[in-house]
C-alpha cells in the first residue's frame, strides 16, 4: 500500500510503497512542564550568560517507559525553547550515557562516560522546539537511567536562551559555566538542581522495519524537458532494508513504479539512501 506520503515539489509527488505492519519512531516526550529561569540563571542548554556551559540531564528509566518509551535506539533529542536569544553557540554537542545513579550531587560531579551522538561547528535556537538528530544512534536497554549532556565553548557571554522545564523530585540537572575556554572537558562542578529542561526523545523500536521519502535531491527546479528524478530515502526503524518499492507522479499522469530497489549495503537505523529513477 501507499504507506507515505512525503513529499510535494511544484506538481511532482513522490511516493515509498511498502508493506503493512511496520513499525515507525516514536517521539518520546519526558517533562510537560512550565517551569522557567531568567536569562542569567541555569540550568539552560542554550545558555550563553558565560561563554561556555556544559550540562548533564539525568532521565530515569521509569519515566521513559511511563512516557511510551520501549527498548530501542534513540535517534533525536529536542529541547522547548520559550524565548530565543539568538546567539550561535560554539562547538555545540549532544552526548548520552547509561547509568544506575537516581540524582546528581555536587560531590559526585559529572557522571562518566557518555558517547557524542551530535556535533556541530555552530547552532542557533529557535522558538519551539529545537530537535537535534543524531550521527550515531544511542542503544537505550530498557531498564538503565540516562545521561543526557550537551556542551558548547564561545569567546564571549551575551544571555540565555529559556527553555520550559519540569520540576522533579530528585537534582535532575546538574552543570558547570565559565568565562573561559575548556569548558566542555571540565570536571568542576558549578550547581545542581531538580529542575530539568523538558525533551522529547526521538526512538526506535528494537525490531520492526519503517522508511520515509526523507527529501526530493533533484530536481531543484522543474523545467521544460527530461529531469532526473533522484529522491533520499531513510531507514526510520531498526531492521536494516536492503530493498524499496518507490514511485512518483507528475501532475495527473501515471505514476512512474520501480519496485524492489536493491540497496547495497543495506541502510541501519537512521541512514539513508539516495536513488535515481530509471525514467
Amino acid at each position: 500500500m501507499n504507506l507515505r506520503l512525503h513529499k510535494f515539489f511544484g506538481f511532482l509527488l513522490l511516493l515509498l510503497l511498502s508493506h503493512a505492519g511496520l513499525k515507525a519512531q516514536n517521539i518520546v516526550t519526558i517533562g510537560t512542564g512550565t517551569v522557567q529561569v531568567s536569562n542569567t540563571t541555569y540550568p539552560a542548554p542554550y545558555g550563553n550568560f558565560y561563554w561556555g556551559a556544559r550540562h548533564q540531564f539525568l532521565i530515569l528509566a521509569s519515566e521513559i517507559t511511563a512516557a511510551g518509551g520501549a527498548p530501542g535506539f534513540i535517534t533525536s533529542l529536542a529541547f522547548d525553547v520559550a524565548t530565543v536569544q539568538g546567539v550561535a553557540l560554539s562547538d555545540f554537542t549532544i552526548g548520552i550515557g547509561a547509568t544506575t545513579q537516581t540524582g546528581f550531587t555536587t560531590a559526585n560531579g559529572f557522571i562518566a562516560p557518555v558517547t557524542n551522538v551530535f556535533t556541530t561547528a555552530s547552532y542557533t535556537e529557535t522558538l519551539g522546539w529545537n530537535t537535534h538528530l543524531f550521527s550515531t544512534n544511542f542503544l537505550w536497554d530498557g531498564t538503565s537511567n540516562i545521561i543526557i549532556e550537551t556542551c558548547f565553548n564561545n569567546s564571549a557571554w551575551t544571555s540565555n536562551a529559556v527553555v520550559n522545564m519540569t520540576a522533579t523530585p530528585f537534582n535532575a540537572s546538574i552543570w558547570y559555566r565559565a568565562d573561559a575556554a575548556g569548558v566542555c572537558a571540565n570536571p568542576l562542578i558549578t550547581d545542581v538542581s531538580v529542575n530539568r529542561p523538558n525533551m522529547q526523545l526521538g526512538m526506535l523500536p528494537l525490531s520492526g522495519r519503517d522508511a520515509r521519502v526523507a527529501s526530493l535531491v533533484s530536481p531543484v527546479t522543474l523545467s521544460v524537458g527530461a529531469n532526473t528524478v533522484t529522491t533520499r530515502v531513510q531507514n526510520m526503524a531498526a531492521d536494516p532494508i536492503a530493498s524499496v518499492d518507490i514511485a512518483y507522479q507528475l501532475d495527473n499522469n501515471p505514476p512512474v513504479v520501480e519496485n524492489n530497489i536493491s540497496i547495497t549495503p543495506p541502510i541501519t537505523a537512521g541512514q539513508s539512501y539516495n536513488h535515481t529513477f530509471v525514467t
